[in-house]
Order: structure tokens, then sequence, then C-alpha cells
């Protein structure tokens, strides 16, 4: 099911039920149980493979707060992977866009028998993960609001969302409906020594010295808007070109099987594109993950890739144009380049992030030069400890002294 057919049942058959549960809570008003007596907890995150990740600051969070507690995750098939490297929750229920009817009749029979007392929903006024959290029987429902959407009276704790505010700052006042604190840890990812060792042993094999600093390219975007939100494939190239002839640094484009003939093209932009390699589908997402946890910088778009950089602790330099700052990194050693023009955000959850360009072109994205990137990206590195036994790549907690190597 494409991106395009979700918005549009989410939009009509959604909204409808979503009026039909909202007239039956308010007929009904159950019971709602203090936070002191609350033990099961289900978190719903249907799509977004970085929001999941920065999701592990509110799991932890909660898990800190209260040891004792049940904390499932529910989201769709294609992101479990993500909802178990976060290494906090318990269960992860999946939902099968291809047996959709089947699958959600079962998921909602195997959540009300698990008689969850809260749950949180940390979509963005998406009426599925609503419509899910009425009905799985949990008495306490936590969500976004904003003026003019109609969750209001399905939901008994609420949290306003703003394109002001960093999400991790939204996600502490979901925190704060259980543990009366707003204050989360940092995200995390989970990666076992196992898929450590096959994360080295993929870096073997494309002749990448572990010794040597490696930074990695991401070029490619999510299938929302990918027009608007890539960076141009040449100046990739340009990127990759100056850093690949310092003789301390390495470089690796990173991507899925079905972005790997895209990463391609743009290496072969290149001038030497022997200076770099394509490592676009020869990763799963947990190998992704420990190839991420072994370099020492990553480059790139608002996407997924970029915030599982975050939550592993490898900094980042982050090109953003279209799409709101809520999700940018904000680590001491990160890095974020913008424009910051006059019309951005033009993609935010209150269009679902789906604009035209009123420039016809990305102008946000296109008047980010290689030279600026390539500078943040030394500059990140000039401050980096490198770990190639994938111990991570740390941010300096006090953001200053520097002690890598000379680049």
């Amino acid at each position: 099911m494409n991106a395009t057919l979700m918005r549009l049942l989410d939009n009509t058959i959604g909204r409808m039920m979503c009026v039909l549960l909202a007239a039956w809570h308010r007929l009904r008003r159950p019971r709602v149980p203090e936070c002191g007596r609350i033990e099961r907890v289900l978190v719903i995150k249907l799509i977004g493979l970085g929001t999941i990740m920065l999701s592990s600051a509110l799991t932890r969070g909660l898990r800190q707060y209260r040891p004792y507690l049940q904390i499932d995750f529910l989201t769709l098939e294609g992101f479990r992977d993500a909802a178990e490297l976060t290494g906090t929750v318990d269960r992860v229920y999946t939902l099968n866009l291809r047996a959709p009817i089947s699958s959600v009749w079962r998921t909602i029979r195997q959540l009300r028998a698990n008689r969850y007392q809260m749950v949180m929903d940390l979509d963005y006024f998406s009426c599925a993960g609503l419509i899910l959290a009425c009905l799985s029987g949990a008495p306490r429902r936590v969500g976004f609001v904003s003026p003019g959407y109609e969750q209001w009276d399905m939901l008994t704790d609420i949290v306003l969302y703003s394109t002001s505010r960093h999400i991790l700052d939204m996600y502490g006042n979901f925190a704060e409906a259980l543990t009366e604190s707003h204050f989360l840890p940092a995200p995390t990812i989970s990666v076992d020594e196992q898929v450590m060792q096959r994360g080295r042993d993929i870096l073997s094999r494309a002749k990448l010295d572990p010794e040597r600093l490696l930074v990695l390219l991401n070029p490619n975007v999510s299938a929302f808007s990918v027009a608007m939100r890539r960076w141009e494939p040449k100046k990739w190239a340009q990127l990759a070109d100056r850093l690949g002839r310092r003789e301390s640094l390495q470089v690796a484009f990173i991507g899925s099987k079905s972005e790997q003939q895209y990463v391609a093209s743009i290496i072969a932009m290149m001038d030497a594109p022997e200076n770099a390699v394509n490592l676009a589908g020869q990763t799963s997402l947990h190998e992704l993950a420990a190839v991420i946890k072994l370099s020492s910088c990553m480059v790139s778009c608002d996407t997924g890739p970029l915030l599982m950089a975050v939550a592993a602790g490898t900094p980042t330099v982050a090109l953003l144009g279209p799409t709101a700052w809520t999700h940018r990194p904000r680590g001491k050693r990160d890095r974020v380049i913008c424009k910051h023009l006059g019309c951005s955000p033009c993609l935010t959850v209150f269009n679902q992030k789906s604009a035209r360009c009123v420039h016809r072109t990305n102008l946000c994205m296109t008047q980010i030069q290689a030279d600026e990137v390539c500078r943040a990206t030394l500059d990140v590195l000039a401050g980096t400890r490198h770990h190639p036994t994938g111990e991570g790549t740390r941010r300096s907690a006090g953001g200053g002294g520097t002690s890598g190597r000379a680049i």
C-alpha cells in the first residue's frame, strides 16, 4: 500500500470512524485509572523510522521512572526491526498492510486481551493510530492535539503539537502524563555483539580500514515529497570527492536495496569514484545500525537513518530545508545546515508533508553548497574520538575539547 493511498484512507474512512468513536466515548465516559495504578502501557507509532528511533527516549524514561512497567509497542510490519532496535520495549505488535482487515482484527483482539491501562499514540493526527488506541480498550489515552483537529474527545490526556518545539520535548509531555516528570534520557539503540561483528564484516568486505575515520553519506529520503527533500546528486558527488581525497578519511554511501542504483549514479558522477563505497542494499536494518555505530560521522538529509545515527551516538551533519526543525539533531557534536528561507518549513504534519514549492524548485536545498557541508563535516570530525571496535562515536559531554587525530 503506497503513501498516497494510506493518506486517502486515513482522511476518509478513518475520519468517519473517529467521529463515531468520539461520540461513543462522550456517552460512555469510562472510569480513568490513577497514574500510580498503571502497570501496562502500549505505545503506538505506526510509521516513521526516525521517530521510532527517537521514541526510545520516551520508553527509556518510562522504564527509569517505573521499572515495573510493561511497555509494549505497536507499529507497521515494515518497522518491526526499528522498534526492536530501541531495546526498551517488552513486546512488538505489527500490522500487516498486505492483509489489513485480518491483521487489524487479530491485533485488536490481542490488545484487548492484554488489558492495557494506558495507550500513548505518538502518530501525528493519524486517524488510524487514534482508532487503534480507542479499540484497544485502554481507559487512558494520550495523544497529540492541535486546534482544528477532532481528536480531543477521544483522548483523556493531551499533548499540544507545535512546530516550534522539538519532538523530544513533546515526548517529555507524554511521559509527564504518567510519571509527573517531563525529563527524558537521550534516545538510544541496542545492537548486540553478534550484529556488531556482522557490521565489521560488511566494512571489511568493502575494504574499509577500521583504523581510518569513516564518513557515511545518506543521499536518500523517505517516500514523502522526495523531490523537495533531496539534495542534488551532483553535490553529493562533490562532497564525496572533497572528503575522499583526504588520506585519513574514507567515504561510504548507504541506502536500501531499492536505492542502490540511485547511489551508484551519484558515485558515477564523482571525479574519483574509487574513493567511495556503495553500501546501499548491503545491510539489514540491524546491520545498518551496527555500521552507523562503527562510523565517525554521518551526513544526511532529514530522514530515518539520520535519527538512527542520533540514537546511536554518532555525530551528524543534517541538511534541512522544507521540513520542520522538530526532529533536528541537537547534540553538541551535531551540525545542522539550513538556509532558513521565509517559506520554510513547507512540509509539516499539518499538510501531511505534501506541498508544492512556491519557487518551483527546492530552493532551500539547492542553496546548500558542497563546500559548506564539507567544512561542517571536517569540523565534526576534528573533535571525534574514533572507536573502530564499535563502542560508538559519542558526543563529548561538554561539547568542547578535541582528542581526535588530524584530518
